[in-house]
């Protein structure tokens, strides 16, 4: 599995943006991805960073669960 599906599947199946003390360098850390690497593949088929994703999926959390 590449580590642009491992991390989609972090995300999706183990929730990891709940931990607040995640960043992206340490999921990438963890998964042992190239954080720069997979970061620009992110980017170019998203348009936002890794980090982004996560502070993005923490604040729709952060909004399902206070709404």
């Amino acid at each position: 599995m590449s580590s642009y599906a491992v991390f989609w599947e972090l995300l999706d199946k183990l929730e990891i943006y709940k931990d607040g003390n995640l960043d992206f360098q340490t999921v990438c850390d963890y998964m042992g991805a190239d954080a720069s690497r997979l970061d620009a593949l992110l980017l170019e088929e998203t348009g936002f960073s890794g980090q982004d994703i996560l502070s993005r999926f923490r604040a729709l959390d952060n909004y399902r669960n206070n709404t």
